[in-house]
């Protein structure tokens, strides 16, 4: 086996390989932190498997990827993943480099100064790869980037806890003109809205795909290192939770994603953001930033030893004008919060809600620079999860006006949360 190729651009060119390799696998498996090398036909196919992640890229004189890639010998060979990009991160940026199998090593050298290279040893074992899925059922194209930026907004609310198994994993929901991020811990969630005409193309023309955490955590990782807009899902025909796969291509990578539970049934997270709140209450998210801050820190390493639960009371005061945030246990804090506008249907009284102090820093986390958001409550003594929606004007707005334009996509954008309240 034999190629010539740029230092630099081998590395990028391996990224997402490498991410697959040495990210999210599972325990002890034993193609864990290697990567394959396949060179025939004047091409080579690199490829990693985790046990929960199959990848492969391939490069060829015609689709180098800016590698200045060139075919030398066929051969095979299987290197430890953390050693080859140490390797290759210990020749200049721009060397041209040779790699090549010599009996039991990988051999890279510089190309125009022989006498200095490095050596690895290669496995004896080649890498078994899952059988991928010839049919389908589900298909998604979509913009890398649009992904990539629903992704990061809802990130943070996918759940963490096996026994709750469903949350584990989120749902990309679309039809032609409407794609959908939502997660939750089922305490908490985040749900990223984006309508635009022909924002993606499917077939069906409206269903949804659940993908998992554990897969979430190195697709998000190969998107930011790869180029390709174009992005592809397919889920397949079959349903068998063992041989059930998602698979996922971008340009020259094609990732199959395994072990995920078909059978999970997510919550409609509409049957909370289509309640018409009565209390409608619009603030600055920059207001939240160190009453959040605030909250948490009364949360400390002793009670967090004890396993006690940190409450945060958010409550209207009589002239409409603040809210007051407040946390009272082994330690206390209360933070103004300014109302710009204040909307009540049903001409309640009161506006008080508490919450799990860690939910607070959210309301500022998420916004955009001197944002406005827009908190809503069903009623006095209703234990419905209390909604933010981002992007909110100076005025409290019915919920399907609480949007906001991307000026450069020129979609429609729409970002909330719910949390449970707490007694």
């Amino acid at each position: 086996m034999q190629f010539t190729i740029v230092a630099d651009g081998f590395r990028k060119a391996l990224s997402p390989v490498y991410d697959v390799a040495t990210k999210c696998s599972i325990k002890d498996w034993i193609s864990e932190n290697r990567i394959a090398f396949n060179t025939h036909n004047k091409k080579t196919i690199f490829r990693a498997y985790n046990g929960r992640i199959a990848i492969q890229t391939t490069l060829s004189e015609l689709d180098d990827q800016g590698t200045q890639y060139r075919y030398g010998q066929d051969g095979d060979v299987v290197v430890n993943a953390k050693d080859l990009i140490n390797i290759l991160k210990s020749f200049p940026s721009n060397a041209v480099i040779i790699c090549e199998k010599k009996g039991k090593e990988l051999c890279i050298k510089m190309r125009d100064d022989t006498d200095q290279f490095q050596t690895m040893p290669c496995y004896d074992d080649d890498l078994t790869f899952p059988a991928k899925p010839s049919t389908f059922k589900k298909t998604i194209d979509i913009n890398r980037l649009l992904f990539l930026a629903g992704l990061s907004k809802i990130f943070f609310a996918i759940g963490y806890e096996a026994e709750r198994e469903k949350y584990l994993y989120w749902v990309l929901r679309f039809n032609k003109d409407f794609v959908r991020f939502a997660a939750g811990t089922g305490a908490i969630f985040a749900v990223a809205d984006f309508e635009g005409k022909d924002i993606i193309t499917s077939v069906p023309n409206k269903d949804y795909i659940l993908l998992n955490k554990e897969h979430t955590i190195v697709l998000q990782k190969v998107l930011e290192s790869t180029i390709s807009e174009a992005m592809k899902i397919q889920e397949s025909n079959d349903s068998a939770k063992d041989s059930f796969q998602i698979l996922i291509t971008l340009g020259n990578i094609e990732m199959q994603l395994i072990g995920m539970n078909p059978d999970i049934d997510w919550i409609d997270e509409n049957t909370f953001l289509n309640l018409d709140y009565s209390h409608k209450i619009v603030t600055k998210t920059t207001d939240w930033e160190y009453a959040g801050r605030g909250v948490v820190a009364t949360f400390n390493d002793e009670m967090k030893r004890e396993r006690r639960n940190s409450k945060t009371t958010v409550e209207l005061s009589q002239d409409k004008a603040t809210l007051f945030v407040q946390s009272s246990d082994l330690m206390k804090a209360k933070r103004k919060v300014e109302v710009i506008d204040y909307s009540n249907v049903n001409n309640e009284d009161t506006f008080a809600f508490s919450c799990s102090s860690v939910y607070i820093p959210f309301l500022a986390r998420l916004s955009e620079e001197d944002g406005l958001i827009q908190i809503e409550k069903f009623s006095e003594n209703d234990k419905k999860p209390i909604i933010v929606r981002y992007y909110a004007d100076n005025t409290a707005k019915d919920r399907k006006d609480v949007k906001k334009v991307n000026s450069v996509t020129g979609y429609i954008e729409k970002l909330c949360i719910f949390f449970a309240q707490m007694s």
